[in-house]
């Protein structure tokens, strides 16, 4: 198995009370597996034991496994307060990928000795192969008003963008306020 995972950030304060930040981070995931089951020991081994090899063989199987995503968002905020009155607001867009590749194989029937590799089975094989990729956009914002810290109003509006979804039923819009 092995993981790599990265996160990086970059921030600025810009004129008029306002800071801009941007985020990625990316994830590598991988685990592959290799089995063999003895060609040698076992219960339907014949005599002399452990120089012969079963009736049935050994088997062997391996599987590979590999998931990467990456999700970055950028987001520009806005903060002030004066007299009695405060505004805290933000705009953004996150942008956020997945990736899997799966891998399969098995087999049964390994008839020599020294051998631990499907490539060398010879019967009872199964395979099976599996790639999942979906991308998820979104554009968000929400701004927050407060009066002398007591009275308080806040709306936000997100728009999301995603390729599970059909071309027409692809964006859905969610909104609150309050």
């Amino acid at each position: 198995a092995s993981m790599i995972s990265a996160r990086y950030f970059a921030e600025a304060k810009l004129p008029f009370n306002m800071k801009f930040r941007t985020n990625i981070s990316m994830d590598d995931n991988s685990l592959k597996n290799m089995t063999y089951d003895s060609a040698v020991h076992g219960a339907d081994q014949l005599a002399p034991y452990g120089v012969t090899v079963k009736t049935s063989g050994g088997s062997a199987s391996r599987s590979d496994n590999r998931t990467n995503s990456i999700t970055w968002n950028n987001l520009l905020s806005y903060e002030s307060k004066f007299g009695n009155h405060s505004i805290n607001a933000f705009i953004g867009h996150e942008l956020y990928t997945f990736r899997n590749y799966y891998n399969y194989c098995y087999g049964e029937g390994i008839m020599q000795l020294g051998q631990y590799e499907v490539e060398s089975t010879t019967t009872n094989w199964s395979a099976l192969s599996n790639k999942d990729m979906y991308a998820l956009l979104s554009f968000l914002g929400k701004i927050d008003y407060g009066f002398m810290e007591k009275y308080y109003l806040s709306a936000s509006y997100r728009r999301d963008g995603s390729s599970r979804f059909s071309e027409s039923n692809r964006w859905g819009n969610f909104f609150s306020a309050g």
